[in-house]
């Protein structure tokens, strides 16, 4: 099925699909992130957030001394706590070298003033 760029942009305007929290060690920072993502996906557009996930939450050095952090699922929740979440799921998942771990998917639903305030800008 072919689309046409009018389409393609209203698909990605209506969900956001995110796996990238994992290497953001900073609370402050995974705050921000989340409210930039929130500011540019459209009033009721989903967001499908899939990340690592401990309980409880770790923090560690990976093999390449890259700072990581699986998030418990309640972190996870607090950190959308501006949208809707309508459906979520644990699942096995294997890291880049192997490791057995845990993943995370979250279907929120952006229910937040900024989506309509494209003035909002993250500091």
């Amino acid at each position: 099925h072919v689309r046409s760029r009018r389409q393609r942009q209203m698909c990605i305007r209506d969900r956001l699909v995110c796996a990238v929290f994992t290497c953001i060690e900073s609370a402050e920072k995974r705050q921000s992130y989340i409210k930039e993502l929130q500011r540019v996906l459209k009033p009721s557009g989903v967001l499908h957030l899939v990340e690592f996930s401990a309980e409880p939450s770790r923090r560690f050095l990976s093999n390449l001394g890259v700072p990581m952090w699986y998030g418990s699922a309640i972190e996870w929740r607090e950190l959308l706590q501006n949208f809707a979440i309508y459906d979520d799921e644990f699942s096995s998942a294997n890291t880049i070298n192997g490791s057995s771990v845990q993943r995370y998917a979250i279907f929120a639903k952006n229910i937040s003033e900024l989506a309509a305030d494209k003035s909002y800008q993250t500091s």
